[in-house]
């Protein structure tokens, strides 16, 4: 019984609190490169939800838009670079994209990585900024 709840509480720590994926400068610079190369601009920001963790983000714009906005989440143990791949993707067709670091992970407060009803309140701050 002892073993079982020890490897319980492991395991729920280690889904908890993944080891940080700071957004280092070098990740900014070849994100920078991909959207320069494809002419989409990038602006920092940040949203203060209920919890007051300061989740941090980037928009993006591409050179021509179609009017829509996509927001892109990253997994469990990422950051907003895991998305890149989607980012440019959606860029190229016009959309612009929203690219948050979940809580405790990139450049986001928190010390616990949360995929529940805060990201409904997350996205309906969002909405009031766009």
């Amino acid at each position: 019984m002892l073993l079982a709840w020890a490897a319980g509480y492991a395991l729920a720590a280690g889904a908890l609190h993944p080891q940080r994926m700071a957004l280092s400068p070098d990740s900014v610079a070849r994100a920078d490169e991909v959207f320069a190369r494809i002419g989409a601009a990038r602006t920092d920001f940040a949203v203060r939800p209920a919890d007051r963790a300061l989740l941090s983000g980037w928009k993006v714009r591409p050179a021509r838009r179609n009017g829509d906005w996509v927001l892109l989440f990253h997994g469990v143990a990422d950051n907003r670079m895991g998305e890149m791949s989607y980012a440019e993707l959606l860029l190229q067709r016009g959309y612009s994209v929203l690219m948050m670091d979940a809580r405790g992970q990139g450049a986001s407060e928190g010390s616990m990585v949360t995929f529940d009803g805060r990201s409904v309140t997350i996205r309906a701050r969002l909405s009031t900024n766009f």
